[in-house]
């Protein structure tokens, strides 16, 4: 590895959007900045808001290259008292690199010159096996090579001029502003509408209690998406990348804050660790799958039997439940076989690797209604040598819990 740390369990991981408010609510001090202005100043008609400014109802929109991340949050006056289960995640398989292809297929591939046929996924829609397909279609020619470097440069161009000549060989197109915005800006809106709504219901929160949007990443920027916030948000401060303090604090450096804002929240939550999801640190959905494994056995059991059986063996399985239900019911730990979607990237021999077949092949767990769950013992035994290959090649002691070395409120984390 990189040498940079230890040991696995000082590597911490936050969602993008977790980090995002972090650099944005915690004030960023710089010597050289200038005097910062006040949480009423307008610059024209953008709103320049100080951290300190933020309660209450808040909306968090990392945009980036591939995914969008969305999370709500009621922020208490004093931010010592933010926990991580105060966050309501949720994220989108969709950004910049799937913007880029709505751009080709809407507005480029449509000319039948090209003489082409390309995977069309739906503008705005995840599609990600038909994404997939068609990124190989895509990066297997120098046209397509040449339609993807357009479509960056034009999702750039189109913010600020009403349309743009773009010439490939032999090929022409006029590409204008509206048709980028109804054709390909409109359906991502509406499926970041989508899944607001979805988190909105989630959290029990309505739009109207929302008093501030803090939207960032390469997507973020688009006029569209503020516009579309403020009417969905009546009452929030609509917020993007210019528009904060901590901006401004660091406007006289040599630091690129727009793009480094995750890494700014991620550098500062050292200081606020109870917002980190302390129970998913230290045990990873591998150590559950591999103590599931050891304390369940023929007899059937209920949920309830069965944690009391991990408690017996050590795991305080409070803030676990969820996660320990779901690999019952039959999920798996993420990146442990591909998803069916993923499989598109590899090539035909690794798709047929025999330990993800045969670990597809039957349940782990058999789910006995109303009574409870059994272990599937013979496949177990597959999933055992299979997990103890991964282990045994990986630095992260993925079938062992992990030791916390920061201190973290016991009221939080008992």
């Amino acid at each position: 590895g990189a040498g940079l740390v230890s040991s696995s369990s000082q590597i911490f991981a936050v969602e993008d959007a977790i980090a995002t408010l972090l650099s944005a609510v915690i004030p960023i001090n710089n010597p050289n900045s200038i005097e910062p202005a006040s949480s009423e100043s307008v610059a024209g008609d953008r709103l320049t808001l100080h951290p300190s400014s933020f309660s209450g109802g808040t909306l968090i929109i990392n945009a980036g290259a591939t995914t969008v991340e969305l999370a709500l949050v009621d922020l208490p006056e004093n931010i010592q008292d933010l926990t991580y289960a105060d966050f309501t995640c949720q994220s989108l398989d969709f950004g910049g690199n799937a913007f880029d292809l709505d751009i080709i297929c809407q507005l480029l591939a449509k000319n039948e010159s090209l003489g082409i046929k390309l995977a069309m996924p739906r503008a705005g829609h995840p599609d990600l096996a038909d994404r997939y397909k068609l990124e190989q279609q895509l990066q297997s020619s120098e046209l397509g090579l040449q339609l993807l470097a357009a479509a960056k440069h034009l999702k750039v161009i189109l913010q600020h001029q009403e349309s743009f000549i773009l010439e490939i060989d032999r090929h022409r197109w006029e590409v204008k502003r509206r048709d980028l915005e109804s054709e390909v800006l409109v359906p991502f809106v509406q499926q970041l509408n989508r899944e607001l709504n979805t988190l909105l219901s989630r959290v029990g929160m309505s739009a109207v209690g929302i008093n501030q949007a803090i939207c960032t990443g390469g997507m973020g920027a688009w006029p569209a998406i503020a516009r579309w916030l403020r009417q969905k948000l009546p009452n929030a401060i609509v917020v993007q990348d210019t528009e904060l303090e901590v901006d401004r604090a660091l406007k006289n450096t040599n630091f690129n804050f727009k793009t480094c804002r995750v890494a700014c929240g991620l550098a500062s939550l050292a200081l606020y660790p109870q917002i980190l999801d302390l129970p998913r640190q230290q045990y990873s959905d591998f150590f559950l799958l591999w103590e599931l494994m050891q304390v369940l056995g023929t007899e059937i059991l209920s949920f309830e039997e069965i944690l009391q059986l991990l408690q017996r063996a050590g795991v305080n399985t409070r803030h676990c439940e969820p996660r320990i239900l779901e690999i019952l019911e039959g999920k798996l730990p993420s990146g442990m076989v591909p998803l069916e979607a993923d499989l598109m990237l590899l090539t035909e021999d690794s798709r047929q690797n025999p330990d993800w077949q045969e670990i597809l092949a039957e349940p782990l767990f058999f789910q006995e209604v109303p009574a409870g769950y059994r272990l599937n013992v013979a496949h177990a035994a597959v999933v055992r040598e299979y997990l103890g290959k991964i282990a045994s090649d990986s630095q992260q002691k993925l079938l062992e819990p992990l030791t916390i070395a920061w201190e973290s409120r016991a009221d939080i984390y008992p």
